[in-house]
């Protein structure tokens, strides 16, 4: 069962496959902006025929990639697409234009696409006879799973988000100006691994005085 709420209701079959493009679109955390993260799932049959999730800023978009893996076997198949597929020509072609090259039968969304030039993906697909539906998320589910770029694209405004380690009782050290670990290794990885996707990272001068801290994401691979 997806952890997001929709507005679209969808049978078992529809709402797993989208499920598993939404959680493989997470593969680009830290290596697809300013693009959003996306994943695509054909699938043909109730089986699935290949998937794939944006990778790289300036490299295929996931939709290209699913096709190219599934090759003749695209023809079709429903294409499970975490975003509304794109319909400009930017640093890649339009996928809206690829699924329908590939004889794409069907087209299941969970958010529409907030650009100005790229959105309209969906509207090109249904004139073209291609069954489309979504999309299924409503926003404020859609944005949970790209927050950066839909914030920047329908607010105009940068990301913020705060981090704090904070003890039980409510200390984020044992005394002030002592350096204190609080949390565990887990913890510490992943907010390495969040630290990937974002810009910048901005300390307190106090914790700069005090801690002296690199602000690097060391215990995870590199972002873009």
């Amino acid at each position: 069962m997806s952890s997001l709420p929709d507005v679209v209701p969808l049978d078992r079959a529809d709402e797993v496959f989208l499920e598993r493009a939404r959680v493989i679109a997470h593969g680009g955390w830290g290596m697809v902006h300013p693009n959003p993260m996306v994943g695509c799932v054909l699938v043909k049959d109730g089986r699935v025929v290949s998937e794939a999730y944006h990778e790289v800023f300036g490299g295929p978009h996931a939709e290209v990639l699913a096709l190219e893996r599934a090759g003749s076997e695209a023809e079709g198949t429903t294409a499970y697409v975490s975003l509304e597929p794109c319909n400009h020509f930017g640093k890649t072609p339009p996928c809206a234009q690829a699924l329908l090259r590939a004889g794409v039968r069907r087209v299941v969304f969970g958010a529409t696409d907030p650009g100005v030039s790229s959105a309209g993906g969906a509207d090109t697909l249904r004139e073209a006879g291609v069954e489309v539906i979504g999309p299924v998320w409503n926003s404020r589910a859609a944005r949970t799973e790209n927050p950066f770029f839909l914030h920047t694209a329908k607010d105009r405004r940068p990301f913020v988000a705060l981090k704090l380690a904070m003890s039980l009782d409510s200390r984020i050290a044992s005394a002030p100006g002592v350096r204190t670990r609080i949390t565990g290794t887990e913890a510490e990885c992943e907010v390495h691994r969040i630290r990937t996707g974002f810009d910048s990272i901005m300390v307190g001068a106090g914790t700069l005085r005090a801690d002296n801290p690199r602000l690097t994401p060391r215990l995870v691979p590199p972002g873009r």
